[in-house]
């Protein structure tokens, strides 16, 4: 009975320490939108009292008791805070955590709204945590590029984009795109 008493205590303690984490974890993700000081990926950008750093920590442990947490904040960020950055770090972060990688096919269409979004959650991932990406991360984006239209692949497909991945332009483009510039 004593044992069975101790056993309640401990689950108790364990689940309000557990939504303190989440409460910390929802301060710090609307912090996000403040305290930019430097974008996930970038130098120091995981120093001890940075943002990103403090998420990190936070998202491990919690994603120990509840693995699909991490993934609903994301979903809650991009559609109702409409944070982008922070939503696709934590898109990266959940696929980087073992816990939640069986449930992130399920949220990250949902928090992949733009073209944009589905390429920073990529750079993200491979500028903070791995140069390769995990499989879970390889069949969400698979999924969410079906999803876009014709319409929103043209129109993320800016001039910008479409000069800087092409490397192989013949001497002709190169000429035309000099004169571009000077005029």
């Amino acid at each position: 009975m004593d044992r069975q008493i101790g056993n309640c205590k401990i689950k108790q303690n364990v689940t309000v320490l557990l939504l303190h984490l989440q409460n910390i974890l929802l301060n710090m993700v609307c912090c996000s939108l403040v305290n930019k000081s430097c974008t996930p990926g970038q130098k120091d950008w995981d120093k001890k009292r940075s943002v990103w750093a403090v998420i990190k920590v936070l998202a491990a442990e919690i994603t120990t008791e509840d693995p699909e947490f991490l993934l609903k904040v994301a979903v809650y960020t991009r559609q109702e805070l409409n944070i982008r950055i922070t939503a696709n770090f934590l898109l990266a972060l959940a696929a980087h955590l073992p816990g939640s990688k069986p449930h992130f096919r399920r949220y990250f269409c949902a928090a992949v709204q733009l073209p944009s979004d589905w390429l920073e959650v990529t750079r993200i991932y491979s500028t903070c945590f791995s140069k390769s990406l995990p499989s879970c991360l390889k069949k969400a984006l698979v999924d969410k590029f079906k999803q876009f239209t014709k319409y929103q692949l043209a129109k993320h497909n800016t001039r910008k984009h479409r000069c800087k991945h092409n490397k192989k332009r013949t001497k002709g483009e190169v000429i035309c795109q000099k004169r571009l510039i000077t005029f």
